[in-house]
């Protein structure tokens, strides 16, 4: 049964592989975070509990994974003021193999996939690959987790060649349980990403002999609470863009972010993840169209709700709704728009 299980997990993995886009005039954090997630993944993700402590040399591996797909409309793909609208087919899968050779140690590898396909807007189709190896250290079960992560993270817009990215990133993170329900999470992360198809604009405004490169150092900081029936996080973020694109550094920026979310369970099937966002981004020398005598800077919302209905214990239905609006300096920056979605997930 694990091996059919593993089977059709696959089989389904590569019939959602497929291509997409970037969104002219937003940032890569606009493009990543206008699509739905996963049920599995929500519930992965918000998971607190730790591993029970197991027998002196037990050692344990298990295999684990989903594919969710979801069909959505999007009424303004570009994210722009000209407000293009198009459907898409979003599919999006994880496979991760989890060893645990002690009691306190969690060693994890994975791959993780994210794809759109447009219908008609089909420049804007993204296929996302992530490949990682996850080390978990439980120093005092449930009251303190260190976590480390690295990833290879190749990002494709087959339409736009100039546009696509890989990425190495590193993030390293420590969970302290304050009280029973109530835990605190600082973290650190760096990523250097590499576009082999673009070239940095010079001072002069013309294009240089080198390909763009970007690092980025971020750190976040989470308080969580929890019930029997709901998950409350209040996420912080403060990060620097450098890049090596010279005109304007128009890539160069700082950004602090504020996320509270809300996993509630109305039952043991039924449950929402609905969160609000709001990100603040300061260009260094970014000028405005509008008066080029300021730098340009953002102000992002962007509100996002998401039921679930778990028909199984391995199939999920769900149906999404997101809204973002950036108020900015510069008019060409300023855009809303909304996705909806609806899909369903298999896990094992």
């Amino acid at each position: 049964m694990f091996f059919i299980n593993k089977l059709y997990f696959w089989t389904i993995f590569i019939l959602c592989m497929s291509y997409s886009s970037l969104i002219y005039g937003a940032s890569d954090e606009d493009t990543e975070a206008k699509y739905s997630e996963a049920a599995f993944s929500v519930k992965q993700s918000e998971n607190i509990k730790y591993v029970i402590p197991k027998k002196s040399g037990e050692d344990k591996v298990s295999f684990k994974g989903y594919v969710d797909v979801q069909q959505g409309f999007d009424n303004n793909v570009n994210l722009n003021s000209k407000r293009q609208r198009d459907g898409y087919f979003q599919s999006i899968a994880n496979a991760e193999i989890k060893c645990e050779p002690t009691n306190i140690v969690d060693i994890k590898a994975g791959l993780d996939v994210f794809s759109i396909n447009y219908y008609n807007l089909n420049t804007n189709n993204i296929l996302d690959l992530m490949p990682y190896l996850e080390a978990d250290f439980d120093f005092i079960p449930k009251k303190l987790k260190f976590k480390n992560k690295i990833g290879f993270d190749y990002f494709s817009y087959t339409n736009k060649k100039e546009s696509s990215h890989s990425s190495f990133v590193y993030t390293t993170s420590l969970r302290h349980f304050i009280l029973e329900r109530v835990y605190h999470e600082p973290a650190f992360e760096y990523y250097y990403r590499y576009y082999p198809d673009k070239k940095i604009n010079l001072n002069s405004g013309a294009s240089g002999e080198h390909d763009r490169e970007d690092s980025r150092w971020k750190v976040k900081y989470t308080l969580g609470l929890f019930g029997k029936r709901f998950l409350f996080k209040l996420k912080n973020e403060l990060y620097k863009n450098d890049s090596n694109n010279e005109y304007q550094e128009y890539y160069d920026y700082w950004v602090y972010r504020v996320k509270p979310s809300l996993v509630y369970f109305f039952t043991n099937k039924f449950y929402t993840n609905t969160g609000y966002s709001y990100r603040y981004t300061c260009y260094e020398d970014r000028r405005s169209t509008d008066d080029n005598d300021k730098t340009v800077t953002d102000g992002t919302h962007r509100l996002t709700t998401t039921l679930y209905y778990d028909l199984t214990k391995n199939t999920t239905c769900s149906i999404s709704y997101s809204y973002a609006e950036n108020l900015s300096n510069d008019p060409y920056q300023r855009y809303s728009g909304g996705t909806v979605s609806g899909g369903i997930s298999y896990s094992f």
